[in-house]
């Protein structure tokens, strides 16, 4: 919550001006695997809980195995790991490609911030239309049918900034393990 007072810095790993959305696992991930032994401060990077999250998290150079949810750089000044899933149930985000905004309840992303795909197993698309025409159906065609929940991306840095500041206490709630396990690698 924005005033809780932390023992760590949470900050963005965009290397571009604060107009320009730079940052994600692209940058990330080198950042990470450049730290210096003379950096002064420990970083942690945390990486979403998606298909490119998890492949340059399980792709970092000069990381250690993973070992209690996450990976230690070799030179001890920096750490990775990934998003914890919080608790599934009917007001939290039921999907796989859990970026962190999916971290908070579902009334505190709206339809102006995530995009709806639906898809046949077999990869082939759905118009929302159809999907929800095939989901009245019954279980025969709710079982062929892919969900998937997206944060538009145009709307990260809004969102951020605008929208998470004004959020309740309790809104930070799946946040706590998140933030409880980097308390535990800070010196």
């Amino acid at each position: 919550h924005p005033n809780t007072t932390r023992p760590f810095e949470i900050c963005s790993c965009n290397v571009v001006s604060s107009n320009i959305e730079e940052a994600g696992v692209t940058v990330l991930k080198p950042y990470l695997e450049t730290i210096l032994p003379s950096e002064p401060s420990v970083k942690i990077g945390i990486f979403d809980q998606d298909g490119p999250g998890k492949q340059h998290y399980n792709d970092l150079l000069h990381f250690g195995k993973e070992k209690n949810g996450y990976k230690k750089h070799r030179n001890g000044k920096a750490y990775a790991m990934l998003l914890p899933t919080p608790p599934s149930d009917d007001n939290h985000w039921n999907t796989r490609e859990r970026c962190i905004e999916f971290m908070f309840p579902k009334e505190y992303l709206t339809d102006g911030y995530v995009k709806h795909e639906y898809s046949k197993k077999d990869g082939g698309k759905y118009t929302p239309a159809q999907a929800k025409f095939l989901l009245t159906r019954g279980d025969l065609f709710a079982n062929e049918i892919v969900h998937r929940v997206k944060l538009k991306p145009t709307k990260k840095r809004e969102f951020a900034e605008t929208k998470v500041p004004a959020f309740p206490k309790e809104a930070f709630v799946n946040f706590k393990p998140l933030f409880d396990k980097i308390s535990s690698l800070l010196p």
